[in-house]
């Protein structure tokens, strides 16, 4: 059974008795003008289906995923799947000393924040894992910049990490615009 806060800003999700799945792509299903995910280990079919239809309907959409996960069979099958339909994404690493890329975050319409440990993955919902969502323009601003920074790092000096084929433009989002 998820917890609210006190004040009501956060919920949180525990797997395997909760479903964070749902809260997921309710969040993708709603969402009016962007999409950002920051995720490890990415291997949820239902969330690639309701990303591309995000794409579809107009929705900014654009992924960051972890290197050494990103060309596993599981992951490889829904990049592909993403890049087929048009969704833009990279990969990369931390930017200190190459690290894994470990998070697992969404942003949606600049206002969601869906984190946690919680991999957007098929296995995610049978461990015990956590994912909190919390909504407000300020909480996302921190959220977003830290994507936008982690998207600039791998963008300018993981460049030859990125192979998938589509042409990647710079998301022309600001963190200030996405909080505006």
């Amino acid at each position: 059974m998820p917890i609210t806060s006190i004040h009501g800003d956060v919920t949180t999700y525990f797997a395997p008795r909760d479903v964070p799945a749902d809260v997921i792509l309710a969040a993708v299903q709603n969402a009016q003008h962007s999409v950002r995910i920051a995720d490890y280990g990415y291997t949820l079919k239902l969330l690639t289906q309701a990303l591309i239809d995000a794409k579809k309907r107009g929705v900014d959409v654009y992924c960051i995923f972890d290197h050494t996960q990103a060309h596993g069979h599981a992951e490889q099958a829904q990049l592909d799947a993403l890049t087929a339909a048009g969704v833009d994404w990279i990969e990369g690493t931390s930017e200190q000393h190459r690290a894994i890329m470990h998070q697992k975050s969404m942003m949606v319409d600049a206002e969601t924040v869906i984190y946690g440990s919680y991999n957007f993955s098929e296995g995610a919902a049978f461990e015990a894992n956590t994912c909190s969502v919390t909504h407000g323009k300020r909480y996302a601003a921190g959220f977003l910049a830290n994507w936008y920074e982690m998207f600039a790092y791998i963008w300018q000096e993981e460049g030859e990490m990125t192979p998938h084929p589509i042409t990647q433009p710079v998301p022309e989002a600001t963190v200030e615009a996405s909080a505006a």
